[in-house]
């Protein structure tokens, strides 16, 4: 195995061109990242105790092609960012999985919300039609109002060890829960990871691939440190600049996953959101 690996995608704007725009405004570049966060957890003293096998590095989309044969590709990366090093491979962890979020719904805005804060309920006032559900006020603080979704698909991805422990190979697979849409997505698809696998309209591919991410870990840490905090500190340096990560890659009809007519942030514009989750099974002692 390659101790570095060729990247994955370019470029990284996550714009779905046909069916809106991801998560945010339309045609706006939305970045994402969460590597070794929260410290406690994944990039802590003891590393021995850290499960970085469950932490989410970035969540990717964007669409390839346009009309009726438009698909989607979902990335998301874990277990990285990591110096190339020979022999390494993708995490094979049985126990950890991996989630990929995808709502096609507009959102409703709710009349009304119970605050965290002071566990009262206010009512939402001044939304802007089709822009955004109002607001609250508690003292001089303003908070907004958000809508909730419906419609959610969820594509599950789970890894396992194939084999005797010596020589065991890894497996990867992907199962579709909703997919909804006008086109039906395979309910599973699985296979070696290193590899591109097809099952009917649906892709996959899980492997290590170089860090997409762009961002100047030392500058940032200049700016935390220096009292001044001057953006001086920053010099357009990428820190994951031929590093590694562990990748999930999923491409599906973008039929099958966007199909609802939404309120937010346009009426009758047709958007999907996306996020990542992983989880962890303990089993019982």
């Amino acid at each position: 195995m390659q101790a570095l690996r060729p990247k994955l995608w370019a470029p990284l704007v996550l714009v779905l061109g046909g069916v809106g725009a991801f998560a945010a405004s339309q045609g706006a570049p939305v970045e994402a990242a969460d590597h070794n966060d929260p410290p406690n957890r994944v990039h802590s003293a003891t590393p021995t105790t850290d499960d970085r096998h469950a932490d989410i590095a970035d969540v990717f989309a964007w669409t390839r092609g346009s009309g009726t044969t438009q698909t989607t590709v979902l990335a998301m990366s874990f277990s990285g960012p990591n110096t190339p090093a020979a022999l390494t491979a993708i995490p094979c962890d049985r126990d950890v999985l991996y989630q990929i979020h995808i709502t096609a719904d507009g959102g409703i805005c709710p009349t009304s919300v119970v605050d965290e804060g002071d566990g009262m309920t206010h009512a939402c006032t001044g939304a802007v039609a089709g822009t955004d559900c109002g607001h609250y006020m508690i003292g001089s603080t303003t908070t907004q109002c958000h809508a909730t979704f419906t419609d959610m698909h969820t594509i599950n991805v789970r890894f396992a060890p194939n084999g005797a422990a010596a020589t065991a190979t890894c497996v990867v697979e992907a199962e579709f829960v909703g997919g909804d849409g006008a086109t039906a997505i395979s309910p599973s698809i699985a296979g070696m990871v290193e590899t591109n696998l097809t099952q009917g309209t649906t892709q996959l591919y899980a492997g290590l691939r170089d860090d997409a991410f762009f961002f100047d870990l030392t500058g940032f840490q200049g700016v935390l440190t220096d009292t001044a905090h001057s953006l001086g500190n920053f010099h357009n340096m990428d820190t994951f600049a031929g590093m590694n990560t562990p990748v999930v890659v999923i491409e599906v009809p973008t039929t099958a996953i966007a199909h609802s007519a939404h309120a937010l942030p346009g009426a009758g514009a047709s958007y999907i959101r996306v996020w990542g989750s992983t989880s962890r099974f303990h089993p019982h002692t």
